[in-house]
């Protein structure tokens, strides 16, 4: 009733956050609904860039549903517009979405430019946080890429931030990232240390919904180790989970 009271303004501005709210809840179809609706209100406001985040937000959907095209789509819109307005932390919000969609995509070279590209504008505004999040994709797509060195370097300096700032969620998501590359190198041991370390961290976090990323990667070592139940333990709850969020 409050809702329907409202102005438009006010009424977009909550249906965006009640889409993130959905979102996080997997409730995807009704996210999809009111982020497609606040959109429409904001471009009717003329508001580019709250329009933008609506954007965003409609192509964060579309990833989690594999819908890459429509993703690339949603994020390069958006991407347009942070440019013309010269909004820097959103643009490398953005940047940062859209490598991932562009990681599913194979294109990993181009994912680690968009990734050094964020990384850059966080670094020139002392987001660390940001750069914490940004170091985490752009050693996942190093350790793609092979280039362990590097891949390690960005992890390492992610998780020294991430400790620093006392985000154990994030921490979890580094560990995670540092365990693929050890798993990359064959350095089993560690990365199984490192996968628990995480899922620790990530649990300590309140972290559910990335919990599943952890687990996949903990089952693909113990498949390869020819551990069958723990990796199938594994695989199970890394199902359990994405199901849980409709991803």
């Amino acid at each position: 009733e409050a809702l329907a009271l409202a102005d438009d303004e006010t009424r977009a501005d909550v249906l965006n956050n009640l889409g993130l709210a959905n979102y996080e809840a997997g409730q995807l179809d009704d996210a999809q609904a009111v982020f497609t609706e606040a959109r429409a209100l904001y471009r009717f406001r003329a508001d580019q860039a709250r329009e933008a985040s609506a954007l965003h937000n409609l192509g964060s959907i579309a990833w989690t549903r594999g819908r890459l095209a429509e993703a690339e789509e949603c994020f390069l819109s958006a991407l347009a517009i942070y440019q013309e307005l010269g909004l820097r932390h959103e643009l490398a919000e953005t940047l940062n979405s859209l490598g991932l969609v562009q990681e599913a995509f194979g294109d990993w070279e181009e994912a680690a430019k968009a990734y050094y590209e964020a990384l850059s504008i966080l670094q020139s505004d002392g987001d660390e946080y940001g750069q914490a999040q940004t170091l985490a994709n752009l050693g996942n797509v190093l350790t793609l890429l092979e280039d362990y060195p590097n891949a390690t370097a960005c992890l390492e300096n992610g998780l020294t931030i991430a400790r620093a700032l006392g985000l154990a969620s994030l921490e979890g998501q580094l560990l995670t990232g540092l365990a693929d590359v050890l798993q990359a190198q064959e350095r089993t041991a560690e990365a199984l240390v490192a996968f628990q370390q995480s899922l620790q961290r990530k649990e300590a976090g309140g972290d559910s919904r990335s919990l599943k990323h952890t687990w996949l990667s903990l089952g693909a070592l113990h498949h390869r180790l020819r551990q069958l139940p723990e990796a199938e333990s594994a695989y199970q709850k890394a199902l359990v989970a994405a199901r849980a969020q409709n991803d």
